[in-house]
C-alpha cells in the first residue's frame, strides 16, 4: 500500500477528529470566558456588599479583592491559552501521519 493510498484511507478518520477537536477548542475558549465572567460578576457584588456593611475595612477588602480576580482571571486565560493550542496544534494530525508510514 504507498504512501498515497494509506493518507487517503486514513482522510475520513483525520477529518473526524479536526472536527472534534475544533468543538473541543470551542469549549475550552468559550466556557472559561463565561464562568470568569459571572464569577467576577458576583465577586464584584460581594465586594460592594461588604463595603457598604464595612466601610472601615475597604482597604483590607480591596487588596483581596483584587488578589482574588487575578486568580480568576489566570485561570480563564490558561485555560482559553490550551482552547487555542488545541484549535492550532493538532496532536492527532502528526499521530495518523505517523501511523500512515
Amino acid at each position: 500500500m504507498s504512501d498515497l493510498s494509506t493518507i487517503q484511507a486514513l482522510a475520513p478518520i483525520l477529518a473526524s477528529l479536526n472536527s472534534q477537536v475544533a468543538y473541543a477548542a470551542a469549549l475550552m475558549i468559550a466556557l472559561p470566558a463565561m464562568c470568569a465572567a459571572f464569577s467576577l460578576a458576583f465577586l464584584g457584588s460581594k465586594f460592594l456588599e461588604c463595603i457598604s456593611r464595612q466601610p472601615e475595612a475597604s482597604s483590607l477588602l480591596t487588596g483581596r479583592f483584587f488578589i482574588v480576580a487575578g486568580m480568576i482571571d489566570a485561570a480563564a486565560i490558561i485555560a482559553m491559552g490550551m482552547g487555542i493550542l488545541a484549535m492550532f496544534v493538532n496532536p492527532y494530525a502528526s499521530a495518523i501521519v505517523a501511523l500512515a508510514a
